[in-house]
């Protein structure tokens, strides 16, 4: 079964503000029972070249498991093993992503 949620980073479609840290914008879920939760990025996804602006993805034990940065993310699917996400986002102001959750899928 899969349920669908879209984010988008703040302010969009306009520029998110220069002074957001990460700790001010991120997004957490616990989908019950699901084995695995999936992300998958819009394929026009992108954060900004500075080293400052990535995307950093936590599983339920609280490790960074991806930290996403530049184009090499979009259109891209990531599995993260249990049924809680949190993500901390820096992303640039135009590029939304959808988070799904699937309990057939297991990480490798």
């Amino acid at each position: 079964t899969l349920e669908a949620t879209t984010i988008s980073s703040p302010n969009w479609p306009n520029n998110y503000s220069d002074s957001m840290t990460e700790e001010e914008n991120y997004w957490e879920a616990t989908y019950e029972g699901a084995e695995a939760i999936q992300i998958t990025f819009d394929a026009t996804s992108e954060t900004e070249a500075l080293a400052s602006d990535y995307i950093a993805i936590y599983d339920e034990d609280g490790n960074q498991v991806y930290k996403l940065r530049g184009t090499s993310f979009a259109g891209q699917t990531y599995t993260i093993t249990g049924d809680y996400v949190k993500e901390q986002l820096k992303v640039s102001e135009k590029n939304p992503f959808t988070l799904e959750k699937n309990k057939d899928s297991r990480a490798s």
